[in-house]
């Protein structure tokens, strides 16, 4: 329900600053509250003239060292001759309505070497040593970045006392750490009575991004075959995405921004997500992004992470011709000219759609998470909505490479009162599928499952194998009904008055105990007669259906 675009000032300066007010009402209209925007990037005419990197001009504004403020003298309180000053000012102005997190640049430490990654002591690394600016994109000192956070922070939020002032996309501890150690005075970011506060003063969010194939999460060294041994499953790409967040967690809480020295900060994720092909050797499947965004979610409600922004909305390039894993990471796939409607979404934007419908409006309630007594290889969490109905978010962790394929059996404790539960798999907003089971070993997979209280249950349950279909006759979708008294395989086809089989809605899945629901499309059927046959591991059985005009 929030999104994440960009109000770059080159833009802005060209097009005029309220070029994207009618859009961001759109926004607001269709329900995205708390927006993100990352800013930043100088129109040609404000770009620092310095190449602080031999060979590279800076990448940011000219002027930042002049005075923030100027009583008023040209019709603002902000100093026009301060070129991101004023521009923060005057877009602050237009768009604080429909802004809460302001994210300054994106990806400031995106690095060039190694120094970014190496331990202290070692000569170049970003702990001891300032990054240079030949290091990273920026290519501009630590010192002009924190500069800008204080110009962000003094100005959007003397337009907007409620807004958030965020770092800008972080991938390196080690950045954050040089921001937080250094004021943005000029001089070697030193403490003097001008500049008498270092970074960590003019920020309120941690903003990082998280990319589980290129960060080292999926692979560790093995001494025992001197080579790398791969872990590329999303259980392990959680487990990295939490240790990211912890490691930046450490880096605020030493400078004592631990909620006794200094407030807490904040935590948001920008970017995230894995591919959707496998390249080389990285993760890639339609799976493991699909389950990874969904324990994300988990993680972010676990870590205190206020936004989690997928990466991207849409993918870069069709499937069967992308040549980077950045290219099929998207919540859609390549977008065409066709209508918003006819887009065609991912399984990794059908498992968002799901978990956001489900968890919106629910709070994550640590205690109730705690009494759930999870095994080692069950995770999740409890949730509570506004009325206290309790609900869950289960499934059973990955542990083999390249493969999501996993199980575990799990029982809720007696005092959660839950004889029956339903289940909703990752796409239920897409099939309208849920099932209705008894709580006694609840079969768990790699991929997360909604659960809830099942209000009602079949008064027959255990009693009769059965299966229904409504309405009779049908026209364009088939709802179906499927009760089951044992575990076990099962296969859903429709077969036409001649016994031919038209569609085949499930084929040897595994389905526990209980009543399932299912809905299909049945559109491009032609009228007639049909036969649908449940056929289970015991038996098959036939119900008579017709299609009318």
């Amino acid at each position: 329900n929030t999104f994440r675009p960009t109000l770059p000032e080159l833009f802005l300066d060209y097009w005029g600053y309220d070029i994207r007010l009618d859009v961001f009402q759109h926004y607001d209209a269709i329900g995205l509250k708390d927006n993100t925007v990352f800013i930043g990037y100088p129109a040609l005419e404000h770009r620092e003239d310095t190449m602080h990197c031999p060979g590279a001009f800076s990448e940011t504004f000219a002027n930042l060292y002049e005075p923030i403020w100027d009583d008023g003298e040209n019709g603002t309180p902000v100093n026009e001759d301060n070129y991101y000053a004023i521009y923060c000012y005057k877009m602050a102005q237009i768009y604080k309505d429909y802004v809460k997190f302001w994210e300054i640049w994106n990806e400031p430490d995106f690095s060039f070497t190694v120094n970014a990654v190496e331990s202290p002591g070692v000569e170049g690394n970003w702990w001891e040593y300032n990054p240079d600016p030949c290091d990273h994109a920026f290519r501009a000192p630590i010192t002009h970045y924190i500069r800008m956070l204080r110009i962000s922070y003094e100005v959007i939020k003397s337009v907007d006392s409620t807004a958030y002032i965020c770092t800008g996309g972080l991938g390196y501890p080690s950045y954050l750490d040089a921001i937080l150690r250094n004021t943005d005075n000029p001089d070697n970011g030193l403490l003097t009575n001008e500049f008498a506060h270092t970074g960590g003063a003019y920020f309120d969010v941690v903003s990082f991004h998280s990319y589980p194939h290129i960060d080292n999460s999926l692979r560790y060294w093995n001494n025992d075959i001197f080579d790398f041994s791969y872990t590329r499953h999303s259980d392990a790409a959680l487990d990295g995405f939490v240790r990211l967040k912890k490691q930046f967690q450490e880096v605020v809480e030493r400078y004592g921004y631990d909620g006794i020295t200094f407030p807490e900060k904040m935590y948001m994720v920008t970017e995230t997500n894995l591919p959707r092909r496998k390249y080389g050797e990285s993760a890639g499947s339609d799976e493991i992004p699909r389950n990874y965004l969904v324990k994300a979610v988990m993680a972010c409600y676990q870590e205190n992470i206020v936004q989690l922004h997928p990466y991207s909305l849409a993918e870069i390039e069709l499937y069967y011709k992308a040549t980077d894993p950045f290219q099929v990471m998207g919540l859609y796939e390549k977008l065409s000219t066709t209508p918003a409607e006819k887009q065609t979404p991912t399984p990794s934007g059908i498992a968002w759609k799901s978990a956001s419908a489900f968890l919106s409006n629910k709070k994550y309630d640590a205690n109730l998470t705690a009494a759930l007594n999870l095994p080692d290889n069950v995770r999740g969490g409890a949730f509570t909505d506004e009325n206290g109905m309790v609900s869950f978010v289960l499934w059973a962790m990955t542990a083999l490479d390249n493969s999501e394929r996993t199980r575990a059996y799990y029982t809720f404790p007696a005092n959660f009162n839950l004889d029956f539960v339903n289940i909703k798999n990752w796409n239920f907003t897409e099939t309208n599928r849920q099932s209705i089971v008894a709580n006694n070993e609840i079969l768990l997979t790699g991929t997360p499952v909604f659960i809830e209280n099942a209000l009602i249950f079949p008064e027959d349950y255990l009693q009769k194998e059965r299966v229904e279909a409504f309405p009779n006759p049908f026209q364009t979708t088939l709802d179906i009904e499927v009760n089951l008294i044992n575990f076990g395989k099962i296969t859903l086809e429709l077969m036409d008055a001649r016994g031919v089989v038209v569609n085949t809605f499930i084929k040897d899945e595994f389905y526990a105990p209980g009543l399932h629901q299912f809905n299909f499309s049945t559109k491009n059927l032609p009228v007639g007669v049909y036969l649908l046959t449940l056929a289970t591991e015991s038996r098959i059985k036939v119900h008579r259906l017709i299609k009318s005009p």
